[in-house]
């Protein structure tokens, strides 16, 4: 059986700021990805500035959105539907 296909659950203003929501989600038992949403790391040496999507697996999706939309301001923190 294959691995449950990963989503994206909310965009953070960079990488510091994902991996903060990455770690408060693991925290609370939902595995998480920060991923860049830049060119990559190899274009200009760091992605550090860039915004990041928080991927979870789809079974948890709906858990990790309700998660993280108490904290979305819109502007560091955007949590998107899920469905």
């Amino acid at each position: 059986m294959g691995a449950d296909p990963l989503v994206v659950i909310a965009t953070a203003a960079n990488e510091m700021v994902a991996r903060l929501w990455a770690e408060y989600l693991e925290d609370q038992g939902v595995r998480c990805l920060a991923r860049s949403r830049g060119p990559g790391m190899g274009a200009i040496g760091s992605v550090v500035f860039f915004e990041h999507e928080l991927l979870v697996a789809r079974p948890a999706a709906r858990r990790a959105a309700d998660l993280l939309e108490p904290h979305a301001d819109g502007q560091d923190l955007v949590v998107h539907d899920v469905g």
